[in-house]
């Protein structure tokens, strides 16, 4: 099931390409405000023999801590897109 949690994400739009490109800024969790405080995430679309593609790529940055924000980032998208899935597949029914 996908829950909505009340959570306040901060962060910065960098790109915009209508129907196929959104990359942005998330601060990671409580961290401060430096570099590595911040992942940049690409989401992607592609049409692909008569389907839409999501692709999301998650730079957590290499810095102190990079390993368990990535961590922390699979885990956190791992629930994020099952429950687009669920969402998804609910509507398309």
């Amino acid at each position: 099931m996908f829950f909505i949690i009340d959570i306040e994400m901060t962060g910065q739009i960098l790109q915009i390409e209508h129907g196929r490109v959104l990359k942005y800024t998330l601060k990671n969790g409580k961290s401060e405000d430096t570099d590595a405080g911040y992942s940049t995430v690409t989401d992607t679309l592609n049409y692909e023999d008569g389907e839409t593609v999501l692709s999301i790529t998650d730079d957590v940055g290499d810095g102190e801590g990079a390993d368990k924000r990535m961590e922390k980032s699979e885990e956190g998208w791992d629930k994020v897109l099952a429950g687009l899935k669920e969402l998804v597949e609910k509507e398309a029914q």
